[in-house]
């Protein structure tokens, strides 16, 4: 070793506190995020003197105890989705369609229009030739083939005396306008497409794809405007389905869970054995934050009593469960969600063991107590207690889906009244009545207000209307006991619901108070 090189040697040494300082500094630049979520759980710091001791005490961290998620997978296979732009999903090597779609895949054309030739050899019907050949010319330039865009603007040109045929040909030529972000196009070629076809399955896809379309292109009321301008004229099973579909697309997008679970419900109405659609509907009132997650679990309930292996659908109605109140029955459906290989049901379960689950367990440890010498009464308390719980849980869940059933029904008619084009007009008058309580009602644009009372109590309702529905608050007196002057008799809490006009001189709300249901029928006699 030089001198040079021992000099070097020395001059770091020297500077070790210099260096020491700096590389703190860099590492609490780098990582100031971590560092600071660290120390801020903190909520003691002790230090003694003499034999020095250092003591810190953090917080405990309630999102990393409480954790408990549900499954988004959804069960495969059936899906409403436009059939048109499904990949196949069959896998066996003498499926045509599949070895297609494998040869566009690795961009092996040649092979791919020969076996596209067999597809069409097999089809006998002219109309559905016709469909393949238009899907064809997509596929290719879906997988690359830079030439099939050209040939399917000049097919679709072509085409005469087929509104059907060329309807199809505008609507995949609006697909791969929206994929190269040129929305004005795409909305233009769906829409023309939209209007010349007669098919009601194939005006619910272009009313579907416009809206996507306009949302993604960020303009919302244009999105909306236009299912909600057909929705009434489609009252087909499967088209209606696509519209209320395309409706709960445009709601997920725009982050509105509510009226997300309202438009997958009204489809699952249409489709009541559909499970991709009870997944869907479940997981999305579960997310509510309205009051709703009780209907999430009945319709957990449902889908589980057409496949009661789902995992998914197991340990999300444990989830329902946990949020319900229902620990012992949570763990149940973990366990069962567990078994059939659930990792999420795993690290659920896990967090629910830690505060309150352990209820097997505890009646193998109460079990074994009770062949100790002086088996202390508690013991005996304990057993009752569990059995006591495993009653009363089955009682609240027996009252927790009366009361699903009876929002839902509620929620079937206010689907029909929020996602609609037709309005009702409230006929304003001094004849409405709560039962036979008189109500003072009145509406300005778009708000109405009802007041009444009952007794000393005076309550009222302010809403806002869309369609023929209406977001409300419930103003519900409630008598102070402790009041001395009659300006504080009365409390008030405010009361968040639905509502909905049956006609012009009928409405009902529905609010919930304290988990009960107050449903409210105002009509004109």
């Amino acid at each position: 070793m030089n001198n040079n090189t021992i000099e070097i040697i020395k001059t770091i040494g020297s500077q070790w506190k210099f260096l020491l300082v700096v590389f703190f500094i860099i590492i609490f630049i780098v990582k100031w995020k971590t560092i600071w979520s660290f120390v801020s759980n903190f909520t003691q710091v002790r230090v003694k003197r003499g034999e020095t001791e250092f003591e810190l005490h953090r917080k405990e961290n309630k999102e990393e105890n409480e954790v408990i998620n549900q499954e988004k997978e959804k069960p495969t296979g059936e899906a409403i989705e436009d059939d048109n732009e499904e990949l196949p999903k069959a896998k066996e090597e003498n499926n045509i369609r599949f070895l297609y779609h494998e040869a566009l895949r690795e961009r092996k054309f040649k092979e791919a229009k020969d076996l596209f030739d067999k597809i069409l050899e097999k089809e006998d019907n002219s109309k559905k030739r016709k469909e393949e050949i238009i899907q064809n010319y997509y596929w290719r330039h879906h997988y690359g083939d830079t030439s099939a865009f050209t040939e399917l603007e000049n097919y679709t040109l072509g085409i005469e005396n087929d509104n059907e045929q060329k309807s199809l040909g505008l609507y995949y030529l609006s697909l791969i306008y929206k994929e190269a972000n040129n929305y004005p196009k795409a909305v233009d070629l769906a829409s023309k497409a939209f209007e010349i076809t007669t098919d009601n399955n194939q005006k619910a896809y272009c009313i579907s794809k416009i809206s996507e379309y306009y949302l993604e292109n960020d303009n919302q009321k244009e999105s909306l405007e236009i299912i909600i301008k057909n929705i009434d004229s489609i009252n087909e099973k499967e088209p209606k389905t696509t519209l209320y579909r395309a409706l709960a697309n445009y709601y997920k997008k725009t982050d509105n869970k509510l009226l997300e679970s309202v438009a997958y419900q009204k489809a699952l109405e249409l489709s009541p054995n559909n499970t991709y659609l009870l997944f869907e509907s479940a997981y999305s009132y579960s997310e509510t934050e309205d009051g709703l997650k009780d209907l999430g679990f009945l319709l957990y309930k449902k889908l589980l009593g057409f496949n009661s292996k789902d995992q998914n659908a197991l340990n999300n109605i444990g989830v329902a469960y946990k949020n319900l109140g229902l620990e012992i029955k949570s763990i149940e459906q973990y366990k069962k969600a567990f078994e059939l290989n659930n990792s999420l049901a795993g690290s659920n379960i896990a967090y629910q063991l830690i505060h309150l689950g352990f209820v097997k367990e505890a009646e193998e440890y109460l079990d074994k107590a009770d062949e100790f010498e002086n088996t202390h009464e508690n013991v005996y308390s304990a057993t009752s207690s569990i059995k006591a719980k495993i009653k009363g849980e089955k009682e609240l869940e027996e009252k927790i889906i009366k009361k699903a059933n009876r929002k839902y029904r509620f929620f079937n008619h206010f689907g029909n009244a929020i996602f609609t084009h037709k309005s009702i007009k409230i006929k304003i008058s001094n004849k409405w009545h709560l039962k036979e309580t008189p109500v003072l009602i009145t509406q300005n644009n778009n708000v109405i207000d009802l007041s009444w009372e009952i007794g000393e109590e005076k309550h009222s309702i302010s809403g806002i209307i869309t369609n023929n529905s209406i977001i409300a608050t419930y103003k519900k007196p409630k008598k102070n006991i402790y009041s001395y002057n009659e300006q504080n008799k009365y409390t008030y809490r405010d009361i968040k619901g639905f509502g909905y006009l049956i006609s012009s001189q009928e409405i009902t709300f529905l609010f919930e108070f304290e988990k009960e249901i107050i449903e409210l029928k105002f009509n004109e006699k």
